[in-house]
């Protein structure tokens, strides 16, 4: 008499679709980051001042988001390649977390206390501001700002070699490092909405791949 067979592993949309949802939501949130342009910050961020704070403060918690996705998507893989994907994808939510809030929030921060100087010292706060801006180790284009992107491609393309040692489809491993690739270049749009996109673009594939049996 053979043991019965326990059932077959009941498989939900659950996991994938809070996966795909965090990308995604983060790109709607990109498509308002507003772009500065030429010349000094402050200028620059005189009109869009509330837009840019609320879209810097919101994406503290996506970066950390989508570093806890990254760990997620690798979890349970031993490869060397994913191990480099979890050291980089916390190095990434630190540094780049910590570069966004010395940019994003601190710089709009700072414009925005300098509305309410005198006409005797409003040159004298954009020098400073400026200053801030620029800043060689967490300023726009900083070894900060470096470091953090690099962390976000070593993570994404790590990752997408671990999955690919697993089966996953060749679709969601060049969709996930192409994440990795165009964020690096710069989070605001167009490049950084179409790089979440990727990325959940890849989560799809990559539960396509695990429904299928090609991911294991």
């Amino acid at each position: 008499m053979t043991a019965p067979q326990a059932p077959p592993r009941r498989q939900t949309w659950g996991r994938p679709v809070l996966l795909a949802a965090v990308p995604v939501a983060y790109a709607g949130l990109l498509l308002f980051h507003p772009v500065p342009g030429a010349g000094s910050i402050q200028h620059g961020l005189d009109h869009h001042l509330t837009t840019w704070t609320v879209v810097h403060v919101a994406q503290l918690g996506f970066i950390g988001a989508m570093g806890g996705v990254i760990l997620l998507l690798v979890h349970g893989l031993t490869a060397r390649s994913a191990t480099a994907a979890r050291v980089s994808a916390v190095v990434f939510v630190l540094v780049y977390g910590a570069y966004e809030t010395w940019t994003g929030i601190a710089t709009g921060a700072l414009t925005a206390s300098a509305h309410g100087l005198r006409a005797d010292e409003q040159a004298t706060a954009a020098e400073l501001i400026q200053t801030h801006w620029d800043s060689p180790l967490l300023g726009n284009g900083s070894a900060g700002a470096i470091a953090g992107s690099a962390a976000w491609l070593v993570a994404t393309v790590a990752a997408a070699l671990a999955l690919r040692g697993r089966g996953a489809p060749t679709g969601a491993a060049v969709a996930l490092a192409g994440a990795g690739v165009v964020f690096t270049s710069t989070h605001v749009p167009p490049a950084g909405p179409l790089a979440m996109l990727l990325f959940a673009l890849a989560v799809i594939c990559l539960e396509r791949g695990r429904r299928t049996g090609t991911l294991r």
